[in-house]
């Protein structure tokens, strides 16, 4: 056993924001590989049920500067900046984060356009991901029935499912709310969020997993390229905020506050994640796929209508799944599984990129052969070897596919995590103070881990030393 005690502090007499916790989810692009990244294509993203948080704290400090510092004390990340009036930001770090430098920078600069840097505070933002967010091979809980877990950063590994976007998204909507006076929409922060993304990652992707963050479940389509790649140039104009709300009013075919289509009141379905820990680099494999089809203009024009073709199909689907789980349903979502699986087979062949691994392929149609409660089975997103996703009733037991699993040849020395998820409909959101999370939260937000001792001897009973600091 590990005994772990805690007194808890008393309450900061810092001022809390009433924005007492964002909250958002996960997501996985279940169809639309790919396609999602041409104007032209379209994705389904569904939201499983494991959360991101961030808490802020402000003070009024006696300064020139605008503090601002991200915490995580389960990856030992703790990042300051200081921001100038006009929203100029000083990295005061060592090590940099692109995704949480970037969301800040994005922030500051409409802010600081704004001139509501004035009013000198210093913002402590307390950032928490649900465990699921990682593979982890040992994790120390910090708290008694709390999901959230201290682990060192080379025993965890990311699934891959939105950690990055969550950062960016939490960091920036945490920040606006603190200096906006919380009248923040969901057009502003969409389209803030995507030019961080963007400049985090040097490139202008999809943007997808931004754009579940906010809104959650959806049939995404890609916004536009250039709006973005116009405010990246513009990002240190004094006028920065005014050149935001242009280029949303003048976007008349564009929607930056809501998803071209949201689904809600998935009932009755769950997603399992299968973590293969074997890594592929999306990147490259993106890379390589966008070339092909930018060189092969009609092969990308009929790839994509299909594509499109099985997003529509498969949204309506999940509505008649969800409502009445007729077998027809389930029997044309699983045809409609084959043909996808099919599609993107070939992509990969003929770009000669491990899109839908052949191995993975076939251990995928063993499982739906063997239970047709899994309704569909892809490896999501970019593909490769890293992970796959099933759609399935939520009365299968995990006990029967991992039996399934174990049965198929091959992957005996393969470590494999299974993990299950319930559907929910929203994505960013604001906890009220009155939320239980946030005492929990609480008590992590006015405490630091400084230490921890190796547990005294392999026996029934061992003893291991947390030494904890109080802010």
């Amino acid at each position: 056993f590990f005994f772990l005690m805690i007194r808890r502090p008393p309450r900061s007499t810092q001022s809390r924001s009433s924005a007492a916790s964002d909250v958002y989810k996960r997501q996985v692009l279940l169809l639309g590989g790919y396609s999602v990244v041409s104007p032209a294509g379209k994705g389904l993203v569904l939201s499983p049920s494991a959360f991101g948080y961030i808490l802020p704290n402000q003070t009024k400090i006696q300064s020139d500067q605008n503090r601002l510092r991200i915490r995580s004390p389960q990856l030992g990340l703790s990042l300051n900046y200081e921001s100038s009036s006009t929203g100029q930001i000083k990295d005061l770090n060592k090590t940099a984060n692109p995704f949480v430098e970037s969301a800040i920078s994005i922030a500051a600069a409409y802010i600081g356009a704004k001139g509501l840097f004035q009013n000198r505070i210093q913002v402590d933002n307390l950032l928490l991901l649900d465990d699921s967010f990682y593979t982890l091979q040992k994790t120390i809980a910090l708290l008694h029935n709390t999901r959230f877990s201290y682990f060192e950063p080379e025993e965890i590994r990311k699934t891959g499912l939105g950690s990055s976007s969550s950062v960016i998204l939490l960091t920036l909507s945490s920040i606006l709310r603190q200096f906006l006076n919380e009248s923040v929409s969901d057009k502003l922060i969409h389209i803030l969020a995507q030019t961080a993304n963007s400049k985090a990652q040097k490139k202008v992707g999809s943007g997808f997993d931004i754009s579940a963050c906010l809104f959650g479940n959806q049939i995404y389509k890609r916004f536009p390229s250039n709006a973005v790649d116009f405010l990246l140039q513009n990002l240190n104009a004094p006028d920065f905020d005014k050149l935001v709300d242009e280029v949303i009013s003048n976007q008349k075919d564009y929607e930056w506050g809501a998803p071209e289509r949201k689904i809600t009141g998935l009932k009755g379905l769950k997603l399992i994640f299968l973590d293969f820990s074997v890594g592929s680099n999306s990147r490259i494999m993106a890379s390589k796929v966008m070339q092909y089809l930018s060189k092969n203009q009609s092969y990308a024009s009929d790839f994509i209508d299909r594509a499109n073709k099985a997003v529509e199909e498969a949204a309506s689907l999940l509505d008649s799944l969800s409502d009445q789980k007729s077998e027809n349903d389930g029997k044309r979502m699983q045809a409609l599984n084959d043909e996808y699986i099919e599609l993107m087979y070939k992509l990969g062949i003929d770009c000669d990129v491990h899109v839908q691994p052949r191995r993975i392929k076939e251990l995928l149609a063993s499982i739906r052969k063997k239970d047709e409660r899994v309704y569909f089975a892809i490896s999501p997103g970019a593909g490769g070897y890293d992970a796959a996703c099933l759609l399935a009733d939520s009365s299968l037991p995990l006990e029967t596919l991992e039996s399934i699993i174990r049965d198929f040849p091959g992957l005996a020395d393969t470590r494999l995590t299974i993990k299950s998820f319930s559907i929910s409909d929203h994505g960013l959101r604001v906890l009220p103070e009155t939320d239980p999370l946030i005492s929990d939260i609480d008590v992590i937000h006015n405490l630091s881990l400084i230490h921890i001792s190796e547990p005294t001897r392999q026996a029934e009973i061992s003893y291991a030393v947390f030494c904890l600091k109080k802010k």
